[in-house]
């Protein structure tokens, strides 16, 4: 009996514990005291010293207190960009959240290399491979690396499949090869001392675009450019002289500075009309200091004048300008080119046919209207582009033919077929054989196959006789023969050295 009565009782007193509670929990704010409740901060808010906080109304004292949020979890994961960027995932206390930063790469031991796809030390594999050839490009052209082989074949094709740049056999290990804007193709091919193939490989690279600086500064190697309203000032080191090279390419081609004998190192120019300006700059040796600079030029002062339409072309490092009855050829200005351009309207005929002497710019004036074809080739013959088509409009121009600046042929270019080299292979002494060339200015040079120059002989006038070389120092393997002759025309014939 008294058990009974003891769990009717304990089932009373919970039956009323528990009405209460949920009496005291179902209250909301309009079951409180408090006339007008605040309104609190829900949304979670970082304090900058990695706390994130909200606000919650507390019905008991009628007011919001501050409640702390959990941080979220950062997984501390180190990851690799794909671009040699190593990056770990860490709680940033200023905004409370997960982010990325960077990490020092591995140090890589002296047998091993960094491999920027998976970030992390690799092996050096000692048999030259294609996959450790690196090719990029940057503003200034294109570089590939880690060309290790014995013998290695590099090609460089612009859009239209015009060879840009080759080396064969004596390429250095590291390639740098200055481009204007636009899409190549690379082609690499690596073989070992017997000319067996080990690899190949292909890529395609995009030479960005150094864009056109307004009023600024920027800088072709050591020459320091300054842009302002109407005004180029150029200031090398001092005391220095260099040739500078300055020009409108557009609306139209006007040249401003063409310096054939060394220059001063400060040049200005004032009162420059509105347009694109290109500006080249070398050393007193004539080496280039950069790739031409493109810089954008406004005259607020006034006006500026009314200048005829012009269109430009690109043909490799050759750049066309033309329009008003006028065509204008340019390239590098320490190289030599052969200018070819045809009429092609009413009766075919050349306007310009220089393969002598050309240097590396020239210009054809007072053109009648119509289509022409233009055709540009390197010192050895090879096409800088595909020919291209441009059509002249705007004034009529009817100059005669023969009142232009034509060039016509008068020399010979010899086929390598001129040239022998024999014994092939040989083992103390190899004769070459030059007749073809005799009296003309030469140099020959002995490269082995990493490129060295390995011996080296310079004619005033190349003898008619077969001039012999003693290569019986020399290591037996792959040699080449480097023939370079006057007008910049160049032969390579290869050569192979066994052991007696």
């Amino acid at each position: 009996m008294y058990y009974n009565l003891h769990c009717y009782t304990r089932s009373v007193v919970c039956l009323l514990l528990t009405f209460t509670s949920l009496n005291l929990f179902s209250q909301t704010s309009d079951d409180t005291n408090c006339p007008e409740p605040p309104v609190c901060k829900e949304d979670p808010e970082c304090d900058g010293n990695g706390r994130i906080t909200k606000e919650i109304f507390d019905p008991t004292t009628c007011s919001c207190i501050t409640q702390v949020v959990p941080l979220p979890l950062c997984t501390e994961t180190t990851i690799c960009d794909g671009e040699g960027n190593l990056l770990r995932e860490v709680f940033d206390p200023a905004n409370c959240s997960c982010m990325m930063i960077p990490i020092q790469e591995p140090f890589c031991a002296a047998h091993e290399i960094f491999d920027e796809d998976n970030c992390g030390c690799i092996p050096i594999i000692t048999e030259p491979s294609c996959d450790l050839v690196g090719i990029s490009a940057d503003k200034d052209g294109i570089t590939i690396n880690r060309l290790t082989a014995p013998i290695e074949i590099v090609q460089i094709f612009n859009e239209s499949w015009s060879v840009m740049y080759s080396c064969s056999g004596n390429c250095a290990e590291t390639e740098t090869i200055p481009l204007f804007a636009g899409d190549y193709r690379v082609y690499v091919k690596l073989y070992n001392a017997q000319w067996h193939q080990l690899c190949n490989t292909n890529k395609k690279v995009t030479v960005p675009r150094d864009g056109p600086s307004s009023a600024g500064t920027s800088y072709c190697g050591e020459v320091k450019i300054t842009t302002t309203d109407g005004q180029i000032e150029l200031q090398g080191k001092e005391d220095a002289n260099y040739y500078y090279k300055v020009a409108r390419i557009s609306p139209s081609y006007q040249s401003y500075i063409n310096c054939t004998t060394p220059c001063d190192s400060y040049q200005k120019l004032t009162n420059l009309p509105t347009g694109t300006y290109t500006v080249r700059s070398w050393n007193s040796t004539w080496q280039s200091l950069c790739l031409a600079k493109e810089v954008s030029i406004e005259n607020l002062e006034g006006e500026s004048p009314t200048l005829p339409d012009t269109q430009t072309k690109q043909c490799g490092v050759i750049t066309c300008t033309y329009g008003q009855g006028s065509i204008h050829l340019i390239g590098d200005a320490d190289k030599q080119y052969f200018f070819k351009v045809n009429k092609r309207f009413d009766a075919w005929d050349y306007v310009l046919n220089c393969v002598r002497d050309c240097g590396h710019e020239a210009s054809v004036d007072d053109l009648e209207n119509g289509k022409y074809t233009v055709a540009v080739y390197n010192s050895r013959w090879k096409p800088m582009c595909t020919p291209f088509n441009i059509e002249l409009t705007g004034q009529s121009f009817s100059a005669p033919l023969t009142n232009r600046n034509n060039k016509p042929t008068n020399k010979q270019f010899h086929p390598t077929d001129n040239i022998e080299v024999y014994p092939n292979p040989a083992i103390q002494t190899v004769f070459i054989d030059l007749k073809a060339y005799k009296g003309e200015k030469g140099e020959i040079q002995l490269i082995n196959q990493y490129g060295q120059i390995v011996q080296q002989s310079s004619y005033n006038q190349l003898p008619k006789e077969i001039i012999s070389l003693d290569i019986q120092a020399t290591t037996p393997g792959l040699f080449f023969i480097k023939i370079m002759l006057s007008n910049e025309r160049m032969f390579t014939k290869k050569l192979l050295v066994t052991a007696k």
